[in-house]
This record gives C-alpha cells, sequence and structure tokens, in this order.
C-alpha cells in the first residue's frame, strides 16, 4: 500500500494537471482503481470543486479517500462524491 506521501504526490499530480476539457477519469495515468489513481482523481476533484490542493490523503477501506478533512467515495470513478 502505497504511503500518505505517495498518495498526496499523486493528488497533487491530479490537482495541477491540465485536463483539457476532458473528465478526469479520462486523463487519469493511473489504474482508475489503484489507490494512487483514486488520489490522483481525488486532487483532480478538489481542483475542479475550487478547493485548496490536497493534503494528507489516504485510503481506507474500498474506495474511500480523505483529503483535506474531507471523506471521498470513489466507487465510481465517473463521478467522485464529497460525503463528509
Amino acid at each position: 500500500m502505497p504511503t500518505t506521501q505517495e498518495l498526496t504526490a499523486a493528488a497533487k499530480d491530479g490537482y495541477n494537471a491540465d485536463l483539457g476539457g476532458n473528465p478526469p477519469h479520462d486523463a487519469c495515468p493511473h489504474s482508475l482503481i489503484s489507490p494512487p489513481g483514486l488520489a490522483w482523481l481525488v486532487g483532480a476533484t478538489l481542483q475542479r470543486t475550487g478547493r485548496t490542493a490536497p493534503r494528507d490523503v489516504k485510503i481506507s477501506r474500498g474506495f474511500v479517500v480523505s483529503a483535506n478533512d474531507m471523506v471521498f467515495d470513489c466507487y465510481d470513478v465517473t463521478n467522485i462524491v464529497r460525503v463528509k
């Protein structure tokens, strides 16, 4: 399992990515269901929704990712949803 530092780095890459108008799941350079892929997608979601850059990114059970004191459900990689 990747470390928090590695996941935060992947999320920051997603946050800084130039999506060129494409949905994040089409631009992600990682396997979408891998921990780095989920972190990248959360980073892109944070950027797209006008939130601050990702910090302290962690993967919980299943497809749940926490970042910036928020929790995201990543079960549907085409629709990342903040749940807390």
